[in-house]
């Protein structure tokens, strides 16, 4: 097998240093290490590349190649490359004379439906005209993105999978003649935190991240305290902003942690310490969140939208992440007598059936990796 491994996948992408497809890309390169498979691999030593893959490479004798100091042309050809597998393979399609294997992780460009609310609360031009701008601009690029991903997807030498079966349903709608195994994405539950709370706080994270929603459930927790809905000494941690950089102006200001960007021993612990685990998200193609509060049987309150429900079945409070009625409502249900000790016991159960699927379907894609490499 002449295997290349793209590593690029896992290091920062234009919106955060750590991403849900970059630990995706983790996992997989030290499965394939570990189970002594014999590969080469590319990274780009301009950005960050975790440190253990670093130490995988050495450890498992993977040569590792810097697309800095040589290009992939020349690393394909010099090593006489047959397959490249990519968990983000839009980067390197189409390639010539070379079998491209790749994981599409959802098609959030073309199912996230423009949102004038939520854009305008983040709008910082003229009110409501960027907003409207904006609404035009996305209905072109969305008949856009359909044509890409047509072409994409129907790649010759493209072979690939998905993450959840909702991603399926989606990539199916394009391409409906096309097989598409469905593979859930390896556990990212690494660390392990002592769950000793010192303090009752809501978790709400990757702020910076127009579709993960959290103004709207920031606006919806405020509500709560000024109306004395919930005890005035709960607090909201939030991480990815350092500050509320939204229009909406926060009522109860020393209720609210913005803490900016957090390295992920932090953050797992705040999952660990968390009264309650809030994810707004409108799309996800998997969504790992939700797992890694349940795994402490920290409860979770969740959006409706994409592939939530399928990862967290009946182990989490749903609500329309587009209705702060909604966000309210859950939130005071989670109030009421037995529903979170429900949720803790539900969501522990849960993630413990996950991840053992996860541990399984990660043997089946190494295995399809080694059956569709030449």
């Amino acid at each position: 097998m002449s295997l290349l491994f793209d590593l690029t996948a896992s290091q920062p992408s234009s919106t955060s240093k750590r991403h849900g497809g970059g630990k995706y890309c983790e996992m997989l390169f030290c499965g394939l290490c570990e189970k002594k498979i014999k590969f080469h691999a590319f990274y780009d030593s301009g950005k960050y590349l975790n440190p253990q893959m670093y130490e995988y490479s050495i450890q498992y004798n993977i040569p590792l190649h810097d697309i800095k100091k040589k290009s992939l042309p020349s690393i394909v050809k010099q090593n006489k490359i047959s397959t490249i597998y990519s968990a983000l393979p839009e980067g390197i399609l189409p390639w010539p004379n070379c079998r491209i294997l790749g994981t599409i992780h959802g098609l959030r460009s073309l199912e996230l439906e423009y949102d004038f609310y939520g854009y305008w609360l983040l709008d910082s031009g003229i009110i409501g005209l960027n907003t409207l701008l904006g609404f035009f601009r996305a209905k072109k690029q969305k008949a856009q993105m359909l044509k890409h991903y047509q072409k994409l997807l129907q790649t010759p030498n493209f072979y690939f999978v998905t993450d959840s079966f909702h991603s399926r349903k989606v990539i199916q709608d394009i391409c409906p003649e096309k097989d598409i195994p469905v593979f859930y994405p390896p556990s990212t539950s690494i660390y392990q935190s002592d769950r000793k709370p010192t303090e009752k706080y809501f978790l709400l994270v990757s702020a910076d991240r127009f579709e993960k929603n959290c103004t709207r459930a920031i606006i919806a927790i405020d509500k709560l305290l000024s109306k004395k809905k919930i005890p005035s000494n709960i607090f909201v941690k939030i991480t990815g902003a350092s500050k509320n950089k939204s229009r909406y102006k926060i009522k109860n200001t020393a209720n609210f942690k913005f803490l900016g960007y957090v390295e992920e021993a932090e953050l797992d612990s705040l999952y660990a310490n968390a009264y309650a685990f809030i994810y707004p998200s409108l799309n996800e193609g998997f969504g790992y969140p939700p797992l890694e509060a349940m795994r402490y049987k920290v409860p979770v309150i969740a959006s409706n939208a994409a592939s939530i429900p399928e990862v967290c079945g009946n182990a989490a409070l749903y609500f329309n992440p587009t209705s702060i009625e909604e966000i309210k409502k859950q939130l005071l249900l989670l109030q009421e007598d037995g529903i979170y000790s429900k949720l803790q016991k539900e969501g522990f159960s849960r993630y413990k059936k996950i991840k053992a699927r996860q541990k399984q379907d990660l043997e089946n894609l190494i295995t399809w990796i080694q059956i569709n490499s030449k």
